[in-house]
């Protein structure tokens, strides 16, 4: 059966109002979609941590379509035609890799090449990968049909001088699942390769991309809740955000207008 949860993220957790508050000289926050569902993961404590943890660092405001455990499901934040009109981003964490309707697909990803902001995290670059098409591909900047074991991922920095990775450090996670990346398209640039604790194995982990007009952040990391509250990794896709609306600084902060009141 089709379940589907509507949240309008304007927060009512006390600590991300704050951060939700009366913005800098009138500035209106970011209006953020997040897509979330499909199959093999926590996407109803997922959606909170990322709404929380991103509200605690930056000006923005969420709505939230979440639907179904099935990776074949079509979910219906993208039904409209313009399902986009009026968001400056979407963070895509959709775990739906068995839909393969290419005039679906490319609704999607046309949105994103007319200049709509995105954010991919972890299973959204397994989504959709059985389609004929190589729409999502283009956009996500990388190919992945599959993952090794869960293991432990230490983040390796490549490109320290790019805003997003500024002052970040290597760190490792304590559980993940490092994704294998068969392509990595002519228009992206890995920030950081993932390194698996178990085995030594390496994958290229975080990056940005360019698609059309649209910029795009990326990371395959993210499958545990315990990966997605670490402190680097919520500082990391907030950045993330921010570089792909242009709202953020080359030292790595961001733009004073849509800074949370609450950040460091």
């Amino acid at each position: 059966m089709k379940t589907q949860t509507w949240i309008a993220v304007v927060i009512s957790m006390l600590a991300v109002m704050c951060s939700l508050g009366a913005t800098a000289e009138g500035v209106k926050p970011l209006k953020v979609l997040i897509v979330s569902g499909g199959c093999c993961h926590d996407y109803e404590k997922q959606k909170v941590i990322l709404a929380e943890g991103i509200g605690a660092r930056a000006k923005v405001e969420f709505d939230v379509f979440q639907e179904s455990k099935s990776k074949s499901h079509r979910n219906s934040a993208y039904a409209k035609k313009d399902w986009w009109k009026g968001y400056d981003a979407v963070i895509h964490n959709e775990c739906y890799g068995d839909v393969k309707d290419v005039a679906f697909i490319e609704a999607i990803t046309q949105a994103h090449e007319e200049g709509l902001a995105g954010v991919t995290v972890h299973c959204s670059t397994h989504s959709y990968r059985h389609s004929s098409t190589d729409e999502w591909r283009m956009f996500l900047g990388v190919t992945s049909m599959g993952h090794g074991p869960k293991s432990g991922i230490k983040v390796v920095i490549k490109k320290n001088n790019h805003p997003i990775m500024k002052g970040i450090e290597s760190f490792t996670t304590k559980e993940g699942e490092l994704y294998h990346i068969t392509k990595v398209w002519p228009n992206t640039t890995v920030l950081a390769d993932g390194v698996r604790t178990k085995d030594g194995h390496t994958e290229p982990l975080m990056w940005v991309n360019t698609f059309g007009k649209g910029k795009m952040f990326g990371t395959t990391l993210g499958h545990h809740n315990s990966t997605m509250l670490m402190d680097d990794y919520l500082t990391i896709v907030t950045r993330g955000l921010m570089w792909a609306c242009g709202q953020l600084n080359d030292d790595g902060s961001i733009k004073n207008a849509y800074k949370a009141s609450a950040a460091k």
